[in-house]
């Protein structure tokens, strides 16, 4: 895909973020004086209708950017983004979030290797050699119940905006996660064992709305 911005056209997501930096860094930036950071961050639904953004240090990546909103009386807004984030979204159309979700339940995964020695792949049924037992890269964790379809179900059950939970600052995200990780635990003898040849060639999990 590619993006063009005041007559330069870019086909490479590091090289936009790279030059949105250097068009403003931790200054303020108002409507007239830099168009081009309106022209590119306004299509993104979170950056509708901004009249000033702050570039600045993230405090919980101090190695990068973020974007602060503005609304029309110079108070901040809720959404924080990393420039990443937005451009990512010019790419896709969407700030994905499951890997939000992933890092959610990751103690639940560490927890079931700790509890559970593996024997043998809940996919093809064969007995774990003592070489792959030894390598956990070759054996993977798998839910059976897609973990695709828990999030999507549980984002649908709770009115989750996808397009704009990724932009939450940490401590606003935290509940959500929380109460993620019980309905996730809540599917009982949902993770299993398997190669990690065979997961990979699982069918990937399809939503279907009739």
């Amino acid at each position: 895909m590619k993006v063009k911005i005041n007559n330069k056209v870019y086909t490479n997501k590091k090289t936009l973020v790279s030059d949105l930096t250097v068009i403003r860094n931790n200054c303020e930036v108002d409507k007239e004086p830099d168009k081009v950071l309106l022209d590119i961050l306004t299509p993104c639904p979170f950056y509708s209708n901004v009249n000033k953004f702050l570039i600045t240090v993230n405090p919980e990546k101090p190695d990068s950017k973020m974007i602060v909103r503005y609304d029309t009386n110079g108070n901040q807004m809720k959404y924080q983004a990393s420039l990443t984030d937005a451009v990512d979204y010019l790419w896709t159309g969407v700030v994905p979030c499951k890997p939000i979700f992933r890092k959610a339940v990751i103690d639940s995964i560490h927890e079931f290797r700790e509890t559970h020695d593996p024997d043998r792949c809940g996919l093809c049924n064969k007995e774990f050699t003592d070489d792959e037992k030894s390598d956990n890269n070759q054996i993977h964790v798998d839910h059976i119940i897609y973990f695709d379809q828990i999030v999507t179900d549980f984002i649908r059950d709770n009115n989750i905006n996808e397009k704009t939970f990724g932009l939450l600052v940490d401590s606003e995200k935290e509940p959500v996660k929380q109460k993620f990780k019980e309905y996730h635990d809540s599917f009982k003898d949902n993770l299993r064992y398997t190669h990690k040849t065979c997961n990979l060639k699982r069918p990937k999990w399809v939503a279907c709305e009739f």
